[in-house]
């Protein structure tokens, strides 16, 4: 990949801010909400059940524990149900799952581990103050507990579509096993999905990638086939779309110089690059697109401009 040299971190632009939404009383760095986490044991005994591959391999979308049918999501980890109390505030029918890689697995013995919740996993309608989904991270490598907050607030800083987060002290009920457990300060980080595009981009359109394991826009031809495991889109691509991602993969790896300065403009957000490699290299960031195993960040193809950008 053509090196893009970066000479300063931008400097921070302060933009007056849009009518409040009700999201925002949520996204708090400085709050620490309350959750209460209630599930059967049965429930409970579900989400721990693993898919066999361990995460190595793909996962069928469905699979029975306990005779019962399972969604899973894509690498291991089955959906349970179960009911979820926000600073006072009761939801029922809520689904929970475990998530992460190395984070997980450090914090296999605790109860405190990283999950997902959807508030609207079988109430569509369900949510808290127009959150759906939550990403509790445990922060098992971060004794500090603010890493996280830290560094999707200096993202936003310098202009990047960086997720809002804040903060959750977390008790956990299992009738006859746990009763009100505490679990500790989660740090909560907003979700990815069509209302986040709609806010960051104007749109909720476009295509929406969270690549694994490739450092770079890889180059794989031109069939799609070959790229959907790696760049791993939110949505079945338009034939547009997919035309695009390999055009500009094809700029990225077998242009010459001069073809590469007269076209990455035209493929790429390079300020907004150039502000996501300065936060991540200011940070250390050793779980992005700079890792040996680089993973945790999204490419996004904007509809209105059909440029790239990348943001975590």
């Amino acid at each position: 990949m053509k090196h893009l040299l970066l000479a300063a971190i931008p400097a921070v632009v302060l933009v007056s801010a849009d009518e409040a939404e009700p999201s925002d009383v949520f996204w708090n760095d400085l709050k620490v909400h309350r959750f209460h986490l209630e599930m059967s044991e049965a429930e409970w005994e579900a989400m721990k059940a693993l898919d066999p591959h361990k995460g190595l391999a793909p996962a069928e979308r469905l699979k029975k524990i306990n005779g019962e049918q399972r969604e899973l999501h894509r690498s291991r980890f089955p959906w349970a149900e179960g009911s979820l109390n926000i600073n006072g505030q009761h939801l029922n029918g809520i689904g929970a799952r475990y998530k992460g890689n190395a984070n997980f697995n450090l914090m296999r013995g605790s109860l405190k581990r990283n999950m997902k919740i959807k508030l609207d996993w079988t109430n569509k309608d369900q949510n808290y103050n127009s959150v759906e989904t939550l990403n509790l991270n445990a922060s098992g490598l971060d004794p500090s507990k603010l890493r996280d907050v830290f560094s999707y607030w200096l993202f936003r800083e310098v202009g990047a579509p960086a997720p809002r987060t804040t903060f959750a002290e977390m008790t956990l009920t299992i009738p006859g096993r746990y009763e009100k457990e505490h679990l500790g300060l989660y740090t909560i980080v907003e979700q990815v999905n069509k209302s986040f595009l709609k806010d960051r981009f104007g749109s909720k359109k476009g295509l929406l990638m969270k690549p694994e394991g490739i450092a770079s826009v890889e180059y794989h031809g031109d069939d799609w086939r070959f790229y959907a495991p790696l760049y791993r889109p939110d949505d079945q691509p338009s034939l547009a779309q997919s035309v695009r991602v390999m055009d500009f993969a094809n700029v990225v790896n077998l242009s010459n110089t001069k073809q590469f300065r007269d076209s990455i403009s035209s493929y790429l957000d390079i300020n907004g690059f150039l502000r996501f490699i300065a936060v991540n290299a200011l940070i250390v960031n050793l779980d992005s697109l700079l890792a040996m195993l680089p993973q945790n960040y999204y490419l996004h193809l904007i509809k209105d401009t059909n440029k790239f950008v990348f943001f975590p």
